[in-house]
């Protein structure tokens, strides 16, 4: 909960496996966390741990475990090796990718509910400059529509369709207008902080809706229109 990488390729996995995104410190399992897992779970079910152990740490897992249910942890050495593990193992290397920095967070929010409608996935890029491990995914399936979700992701993949805007409520909101032609639902959330997005996200997608952000104190004249 007090990190955004690893939860930001999180949103079509939590879709394709029909459940929330539910956030937690990285030390302990939060214990509303625990509440709703044994609400809303069978005994034995999965939970999917999104990020290493310096993410989420083994007494998290442990927690989890003493639940009774199952658990699967896609996490590799670094924000951008979570995200191709969760690509390649928990969405099954789907052809559509969406590329978006994972050194900031607005633009790889509005990705999550994008790579959803598309049947896609989420990658990160270090910056404006590709990741290795990125590059390493991409360069197995060169066959994929790659799309990059502003200016820093469209810097570092050069060969990606480039959805740009002027700051992180427009890209938002070109990113909604090229995945979803006529949702029924969107989701808006503060583009100034994550963890609202994160969760939300998962929620907006499953309903088959977009989430543009906006400015918390007013709503961004992007996102208005």
């Amino acid at each position: 909960d007090d990190a955004f990488p690893d939860a930001l390729a999180g949103t079509p996995l939590a879709v394709a496996k029909d459940g929330p995104l539910l956030l937690t410190p990285g030390d302990a399992l939060e214990p509303t966390v625990s509440g709703e897992l044994t609400r809303v779970l069978p005994p034995g079910a999965t939970v999917y741990l999104l990020g290493g152990t310096l993410a989420l740490s083994p007494a998290v897992a442990s927690a989890v475990s003493a639940l009774g249910f199952t658990v699967v942890r896609f996490g590799g050495a670094t924000r951008f090796d979570t995200a191709t593990i969760i690509a390649d193992q928990g969405l099954g290397n789907p052809s559509t990718i969406l590329e978006a920095t994972g050194l900031d967070f607005p633009d790889a929010l509005a990705a999550g509910a994008a790579a959803v409608k598309a049947d896609g996935a989420v990658v990160l890029t270090d910056g404006t400059t590709q990741s290795s491990a990125t590059a390493a995914y991409l360069g197995t399936h060169p066959a994929d529509t790659l799309y990059a979700l502003g200016g820093p992701a469209a810097a570092a993949a050069p060969s990606a369709r480039p959805l740009v805007g002027s700051d992180r409520y427009q890209t938002s909101t070109l990113v909604a207008t090229a995945f979803f032609s006529s949702p029924r639902a969107v989701g808006i959330a503060t583009g100034l902080d994550f963890p609202d997005a994160l969760s939300g996200g998962a929620h907006i997608g499953r309903l088959g809706g977009p989430l543009p952000n906006t400015d918390p104190g007013a709503l961004s004249p992007p996102t208005q229109a």
